[in-house]
């Protein structure tokens, strides 16, 4: 009787796993499926954001900020010629200073879109005028947009001064 009842827990258990990891398709507007792939919410989220702009860019709504980070391709070659002091010099500052605003963004609740360096943004104003933007290719940046002037390249060491600068003009 008590094989059963291990049999029986075993068995429950295993089904819970099974139904807890569902696989879903999404149906892409470009047409695309994606198959047999685990996603959670906010992979969703940003592969909804993907895919619906790839063609024109990726949308920023007011008082979104974009983080513009560098792949490690790009990196290499932003920091060629450099010796590996000065490397790791630019890059730990780049990163900590990346780390420290993004610790400030995500306390003040402020919304990020992280974008891959020399990819193409829209920002849209409250009125719905759009200003195209080409990210730069840089090790790490941040763009603030308040929804009523241009967006600016934020001084990641000092964001919070900007952002304070920036949104106080909009409120």
């Amino acid at each position: 009787m008590n094989i059963n009842k291990i049999t029986i827990t075993i068995t429950l258990s295993i089904l819970t796993v099974i139904s807890c990891n569902k696989v879903e398709t999404q149906k892409i507007k470009s047409g695309n499926t994606v198959e047999k792939n685990t996603i959670s919410s906010t992979n969703q989220e940003k592969l909804a954001l993907e895919n619906s702009t790839k063609e024109e860019g990726t949308i920023i709504h007011p008082f979104e900020v974009v983080h513009v980070s560098a792949t490690e391709k790009q990196i290499d070659s932003l920091t060629q010629g450099l010796d590996e002091e000065d490397y790791s010099i630019l890059t730990d500052d780049a990163y900590y200073y990346t780390a420290q605003a993004q610790k400030y963004l995500d306390s003040m609740k402020i919304k990020t879109i992280n974008v891959d360096a020399g990819k193409r943004v829209i920002f849209v104003s409250k009125t719905g005028k759009k200003y195209p933007y080409k990210t730069k290719v840089t090790i790490s940046e941040f763009i603030l947009f308040n929804g009523e002037s241009k967006p600016e390249v934020a001084d990641m060491v000092s964001i919070h001064k900007h952002i304070e600068k920036l949104y106080k003009r909009a409120k």
